[in-house]
This record gives C-alpha cells, sequence and structure tokens, in this order.
C-alpha cells in the first residue's frame, strides 16, 4: 500500500497515473499483479492523492482458492484497511466528523497497522512489524519499538501529506491486551490515545 501524490485533481488521469506507477513499484511484470487505487482528496496546490495497493496474482489466488475449498464463495477482495475504517466509522460515527484527521493502530498477534482517516476515508497507511504477541508481556524493548514505530509513522503522515497531524490515536483490534499502550502512546506523541470499542 503506498500513498501517492500526482499532479492531477481528475480522477480518471489519477487512476491512470496509478496504474503506471504500480507496473514501476514492484519487481514483478504487470501480468503478474493487481492493482486497485483509490482517489482519496486533493492538496491546496492541486495535487490528488491516491491510495494505491499492490499485490501478486499469486498470492491473491492462493488466499481465494483457500476459502473456496473452505466452501465459501468469494465476491471480491479488499483490502484489511479498508474494514478497519469501516467498522471504526460505523461504531464511532462522531469520531469522523469534520475534516481533523484521526489516527488509528489496528493490531493483529504479529503486525499493525497505522491508519490516518480523514471525513471517514483512509489517505495514509502503514505497515508495521510489532504485534500484539510483541508487546503483551514481552520486553519493554519490543514495547519502545512500537512507539518508535508509531512516532515515525506520525512523522512519515505529516511529511507526505503536508496537512495538520492526527488530533487522536484509537487502538483497534488486539491492541486491548496491551495494557499500558494507551498511557505509553499518549506521553509520546503528545495525542489523545484511547481503546476503540
Amino acid at each position: 500500500v503506498r500513498t501517492l501524490r500526482l499532479p492531477s485533481v481528475d480522477p480518471a488521469e489519477l487512476r491512470g497515473m496509478a496504474r503506471l506507477q504500480a507496473g514501476q513499484r514492484m519487481p514483478h511484470s504487470t501480468e503478474e499483479i493487481v492493482s486497485a487505487c483509490k482517489v482519496v482528496g486533493a492538496d491546496k496546490e492541486g495535487y490528488g492523492k491516491v491510495l494505491l495497493v499492490i499485490a501478486t496474482r499469486e498470492i491473491i489466488g492462493e488466499r481465494v482458492e483457500a476459502l473456496r475449498q473452505a466452501g465459501m464463495e468469494v465476491d471480491r477482495v479488499c483490502l484489511s484497511t479498508e474494514g478497519v475504517c469501516n467498522q471504526f466509522v460505523r461504531a464511532c460515527p462522531e469520531r469522523v466528523r469534520g475534516d481533523a484527521p484521526i489516527a488509528l493502530l489496528d493490531m493483529d498477534s504479529n503486525h499493525s497497522d497505522f491508519i490516518v482517516l480523514r471525513e471517514g476515508r483512509p489517505v495514509f497507511t502503514r505497515s508495521i512489524l510489532v504485534g500484539c504477541a510483541h508487546v503483551s508481556g514481552g520486553s519493554d524493548q519490543d514495547f519502545e519499538k512500537l512507539l518508535d514505530e508509531l512516532d515515525h509513522s506520525l512523522k512519515l503522515h505529516r511529511n507526505q501529506e503536508r496537512t495538520e497531524p492526527p488530533s487522536a490515536l484509537f487502538l483497534c483490534g488486539a491492541a486491548g491486551s496491551a495494557p499500558g499502550l494507551d498511557k505509553a502512546a499518549a506521553r509520546r506523541l503528545g495525542l489523545a490515545v484511547s481503546y476503540c470499542p
């Protein structure tokens, strides 16, 4: 997943530019990859912002085949970020009103996704290779690594988006099994931090 800043605000042009970028960003031929993009806005300088998702056909095919063998019908494949954002918007609609950005940290056992939402839509996302298995009952070093990654993610967002930083961070997924993360992240990042319901 990449956030691109491209020299257009026309959605059709942005999608075309994103398709070209997809072919250049992977060490695979264009026949071996699947890509999708979502236009998420424009900046004051007239550049469009696009979330670009790229995966190999092989990986997608393996996942779809496993689901079919389990007796499930697959209608479409989407990014987990999309599901997390949709769930958060449904559960906490009051948190996404207005144009002030907010951040989510969706924790899994072995990795986490840092997502910035503006008006309920993802505008920035970054994977972090630290999950709950590392920080709950783990070493202080793992806890600090997660906080370092969160701080780095916020800096990347500010540099790429050129907008104000998120006003709050919400901890989602398995983050509830990492006691004290909310207070430690609030101290380190200078944000209001709370667990999602």
